[in-house]
C-alpha cells in the first residue's frame, strides 16, 4: 500500500507519501482523511520527528475488515469479468 515497507503486515501510512502516490492536494487528502477517521477507519498521529512535523494514519480493525469487503467487491464485479 502507500509509504509502507511491508504491504502485507502493515496498515500505518505516512500522509506526505500518501499524497503523493495519489497525486492530490493536502486539502482533498485532508478532507477523505476526515471522513475516514469520523467513521472509524482509521486513527491519525501527529508528532515530531527531528523537528519536523509527521502525521500518520493507523488503519483500525473496523478499516481493515470494511476496506477487504471492497476490496473482494471491486475484484468480483470489476476484475473477474
Amino acid at each position: 500500500m502507500f509509504g509502507c515497507s511491508n504491504q502485507k503486515t502493515t496498515s500505518q501510512f505516512n500522509i506526505f507519501m500518501l499524497k503523493n502516490v495519489l497525486g492530490i492536494t493536502a486539502g482533498n487528502l485532508a478532507s477523505h482523511i476526515k471522513v475516514l477517521k469520523n467513521s472509524g477507519l482509521v486513527t491519525v498521529t501527529k508528532q515530531f520527528v527531528d523537528n519536523h512535523p509527521q502525521t500518520t494514519l493507523l488503519v483500525t480493525e473496523k478499516g481493515k475488515e470494511d476496506f477487504g469487503y471492497l476490496k473482494e467487491w471491486f475484484y468480483n464485479n470489476f476484475l473477474q469479468g
